[in-house]
């Protein structure tokens, strides 16, 4: 469900795929086929915040901020 979805970004947990190869393997790490740095919360919060102020002083609007920073 969408609801699930959700609350497994926000607690940073990975997609069954991540661990389709190595499931079995008691020390297996997620493959997320990148190596894209994975945000904790409070990182995402601040950043996204930080985002916010920087488009916010060259008059965007608030709509597009918000679909600019995938927020709603």
């Amino acid at each position: 469900s969408t609801a699930a979805r959700r609350k497994a970004a926000r607690l940073g947990w990975y997609g069954p795929l991540a661990w389709d190869d190595n499931i079995d393997a008691p020390a297996a790490q997620p493959d997320c086929g990148t190596d894209a740095h994975r945000y904790t919360v409070s990182q995402l919060a601040a950043t996204r915040s930080a985002d916010i102020r920087h488009l916010s002083r060259f008059g965007i609007p608030h709509r597009e901020i918000a679909a600019r920073v995938g927020v709603t």
